[in-house]
């Protein structure tokens, strides 16, 4: 199995306290003898997770990037999760996101639904294992806390959804949709969030419960938000429902 190299304390401290990825081996520049290397040092040893103090030029030697604050580690892939197993475990929310390629802004958008409390994420099955270590440092290290599932097929996966009694939100921006802000959502809800170039299909449409849109401050902007910033709004909105329940 490939090894990832995951870089900076709240990645690997967020790793090690995942279920979704194991870590064989952490690296701590010896010049970082400070109270979050002492609090590494105790967690790897309480997992049993062996780590070594080196030379600041080797951790740059290996470091992809420049902010790892002399903190790396070695760990598998992380593990995702089927539509299956998502169902079966009852999550409340989910997100299907659709539309972000670039990793950062995955990783960003990790960050933001699970801030919201969003119980679950489900992305086209694509292998991330050239990524993972940006996903999980710009998620903040919520990237090895979320439920993350991968799925073939969109479209069986959101007949998987409503089988279950789940309502399907989907941001599109049409004549028919309905404002984000006079939208109620359900209990059980999955909310579908395309890509700003290609939007959602029409069969996608067609298996909605409800298309919602977000509300624009002026007329003549005339574009689609962002898969991460609509997500983000989305999110908020209903976060703020719940706490007012």
């Amino acid at each position: 199995m490939e090894k990832i190299l995951l870089e900076g304390f709240i990645s690997i401290k967020a790793a090690l306290n995942s279920l979704h990825r194991d870590v064989e081996k952490i690296f701590i520049s010896n010049k970082r003898r400070t109270r979050k290397t002492a609090f590494m040092k105790k967690l790897a040893s309480s997992k049993e997770i062996s780590f070594e103090f080196v030379d600041s030029a080797k951790i740059d030697s290996l470091a992809k990037g420049k902010t790892h604050g002399g903190f790396l580690a070695f760990a598998d892939e992380r593990k995702f999760s089927t539509v299956n197993d998502l169902l079966n475990k009852g999550y409340k929310s989910c997100f299907y996101i659709e539309g972000i390629e670039d990793p950062y802004n995955l990783g960003i958008t990790i960050r933001t639904l699970y801030s919201a409390g969003i119980d679950s994420i489900i992305i086209q099955s694509r292998n991330l294992s050239s990524v993972s270590s940006i996903i999980s440092k710009s998620s903040a290290g919520t990237y090895e806390k979320m439920e993350i599932g991968m799925c073939e097929n969109q479209l069986d996966t959101i007949k998987a959804y409503k089988e279950k009694d789940y309502s399907v939100y989907a941001a599109d921006q049409s004549e028919t949709s309905k404002s984000l802000y006079d939208t109620s959502f359900g209990e059980l809800t999955m909310v579908i969030v395309g890509g700003e170039k290609r939007g959602i299909t029409s069969d996608v449409v067609k298996l909605a419960d409800q298309l919602i849109h977000i509300p624009y401050g002026t007329y003549q902007f005339g574009y689609s938000l962002p898969a991460s910033v609509a997500s983000t709004i989305i999110s908020y909105e209903m976060l703020r429902q719940n706490l007012e329940k």
